[in-house]
């Protein structure tokens, strides 16, 4: 399933060209017609996605030598199709900041997959459980953006002022997302030929939970941010840097209190609800999820380019950490073994990251000390909380256990602790501009 991914996730990017943000960022973006063509587009990729999917079966397949990705890849690429019939109030929605809906219709849908899979899996416990959960799930959050949400009526539409517009916007942006795709699955493409399958599915289930802090930042930043600043930049772009500032500090306070509460948690999380077989993860999960944070710092920051329309530096961006990942992987994997190749996924994590600073930086819209003080934070907690505690015995029962025990558990409690208040605090907040800002998107 973790290769079957790879490749699906890898088309999906390959042939992104920015629909959603389109919507978002467009002056147009509200118009029937321009809705239209882009629903249009979207539903040709979607067939496009699948078929090219089926078409690359049996070369990969044949490459990692897995008969059963020949049946597992079609269905697991079936979704995309899917997605392509999904209503365009989505964006519309996320534009306007009317996150409640869009909310409770993802809760459902994950909801659904839920039950799917864990029903399939006990009825049948075989990698189609998965698959299973992930077509129900998927048809039902498709048939909810048509008859749940607000919407108009959508139809096959093309015209041709928009779509020159959506694909003006999205070429740099197909350009990125592939490379993304390389920049974010090569390290499992890779190991994929230097290690076991069995430790590559050990990475993978490392790699999900590790990417827990990144998912969400990406998500408040993908989903609410970005359709802020892009409304910001449409109306007033002199509030760029204090819009910016003050946001990366709510994100990466946020970011900050679950890296560290998965870097001091997940080793007794896998060393209880895991058996022998993953015992690997116990060291994987945090030292991944100390590399990601770069990533973070990135994600708290770079869709201000985008709200510009700069999606040339998310491109360099992305083609920068590639080839830094893919040289300091290789590099480090044949020096240092494992821990050489995640320090390797790190690097390019922290060079992407770096040329997006650069460039806001010139625009003179980034702060750089925000970077170093969360930065060393994490590294503080990360050394007092993983490494220096790892020196010790893992053996449970001795003194140095315990005193392994009580460290990692005082800072997971620390960062739950600081999590919730920050959430709490800014849910008291009131938020002056946030009206005004809905008003101008609408």
């Amino acid at each position: 399933m973790a290769l079957a991914s790879i490749l699906t996730q890898g088309l999906k990017m390959f042939s992104d060209i920015g629909i959603g943000p389109s919507i978002i960022q467009s002056a147009r973006g509200n118009d029937p017609e321009f809705q239209n063509t882009a629903w249009t587009m979207q539903i040709i990729r979607g067939v496009w996605l699948f078929v090219a999917a089926c078409g690359l079966t049996y070369p990969f397949a044949l490459f990692y030598n897995t008969p059963a990705l020949l049946w597992v890849i079609p269905v697991a690429a079936f979704p995309s199709a899917i997605s392509g019939f999904n209503s365009t109030t989505l964006f519309t929605m996320n534009r306007q900041l009317t996150m409640g809906k869009l909310a409770m219709l993802q809760l459902g849908e994950s909801i659904v997959k839920l039950i799917v899979t864990v029903v399939w899996a006990i009825v049948h416990p075989s990698v189609w459980a998965i698959l299973g959960g992930v077509i129900v799930s998927r048809v039902f959050y498709t048939a909810a953006s048509h008859w749940l949400l607000p919407t108009r009526r959508h139809r096959l539409t093309w015209n041709s002022d928009a779509a020159r517009e959506l694909l003006r916007f999205g070429g740099w942006v197909f350009l990125s997302t592939a490379v993304t795709f390389f920049a974010q699955q090569v390290d499992r493409l890779m190991l994929g030929k230097l290690i076991p399958l069995e430790l590559l599915g050990v990475y993978s289930i490392a790699l999900m939970f590790s990417r827990l802090p990144l998912d969400i930042c990406s998500t408040v930043t993908g989903q609410v941010l970005f359709p802020v600043l892009a409304s910001i930049t449409r109306t007033d772009p002199g509030r760029m840097k204090k819009a910016i500032t003050e946001s990366r500090r709510i994100i990466l306070t946020i970011g900050a209190a679950v890296t560290v509460a998965l870097m001091t948690a997940s080793p007794w999380f896998f060393y209880l609800a895991y058996d022998q077989r993953y015992q690997e993860a116990i060291w994987i999960t945090p030292f991944l999820g100390g590399t990601l944070w770069f990533g973070i710092l990135q994600a708290s920051c770079d869709r201000a380019l985008l709200a510009f329309g700069d999606t040339r530096s998310l491109f360099l961006s992305n083609l920068m950490n590639f080839i830094v990942t893919v040289t300091a992987c290789l590099v480090g994997f044949h020096a240092f073994g494992m821990p050489g190749f995640i320090g390797g996924v790190g690097l390019g994590n922290l060079v992407g990251h770096v040329v997006i600073a650069l460039r806001l930086a010139m625009k003179k819209l980034l702060k750089v000390h925000q970077d170093l003080m969360y930065t060393a934070a994490v590294a503080a907690a990360g050394i007092i909380g993983v490494w220096l505690p790892e020196s010790l015995s893992m053996n449970l029962s001795d003194t140095e256990g315990l005193v392994r025990l009580v460290w990692q558990g005082s800072l997971t409690l620390i960062a739950g602790v600081v999590t919730i208040k920050t959430a709490l605090s800014l849910a008291s907040k009131r938020q002056p501009d946030m009206a005004a800002v809905k008003k101008t998107s609408t």
